[in-house]
């Protein structure tokens, strides 16, 4: 049996959502973007609307949801994030953002669209 490394993992979970998100119409304009406040998985857009997407992978419920894991202090980090990204975003903070979360248990990818 072949054994992935966390890592590995992750970066699996970051391609099934982003083929994912490319099927419900979003248009991927960035992975794996590093600020001095955290990483963002997935930078898209979606209309007029820049999205930020946290991808969440389990594969048990041992530690609790994928979605639970998605907690108010990585949140408030995602969003200063997401805050440092756009001060270099063409049209800045006339853009409308929204953030969503890729949740990915027992192999099923759901979208939660607007999740905080």
């Amino acid at each position: 049996m072949l054994v992935k490394s966390t890592t590995e993992r992750g970066l699996a979970a970051e391609e099934q959502a982003a083929i994912l998100l490319q099927t419900q119409g979003y248009e991927i304009l960035a992975r794996n973007v590093r600020t001095p406040e955290g990483e963002l998985d997935i930078i898209a857009r979606e209309g007029a609307v820049v999205v930020f997407v946290e991808v969440k992978a389990r594969q048990s419920y041992r530690f609790g949801s994928a979605l639970a894991a998605v907690d108010r202090k990585k949140r408030q980090r995602i969003r200063q994030s997401a805050a440092n990204y756009m001060q270099f975003f063409p049209q800045g903070a006339s853009t409308m953002i929204r953030f969503d979360v890729v949740t990915i248990e027992a192999g099923v990818a759901r979208v939660l669209r607007n999740a905080f």
